[in-house]
């Protein structure tokens, strides 16, 4: 289903100056966020769950990925 799962990581890419930083996998499972943040106040924010399953081989695979970016790009666009 797509309750929350925790993990024992996850990875945080963070946007600044225009720029997107270098991928950091961070063990912490909470996230600092702005008080004023518009998507805490108005909803003015996308979020898109990615779906990746371990395999009995040690492969990972991910579920329906361009599916999912056409979603993203989708609520982007509307935002």
């Amino acid at each position: 289903g797509f309750e929350f799962r925790p993990t024992k990581s996850n990875l945080r890419i963070t946007y600044k100056n225009g720029e997107w930083g270098e991928p950091e996998l961070c063990k912490d499972s909470h996230i600092n966020i702005h008080m004023g943040a518009t998507a805490l106040h108005y909803g003015q924010a996308c979020f898109e769950g990615l779906k990746a399953f371990a395999h009995e081989d040690n492969s990972v695979h991910v579920f329906r990925p361009s599916d999912n970016a056409a979603r993203l790009q989708s609520s982007c666009e509307r935002t």
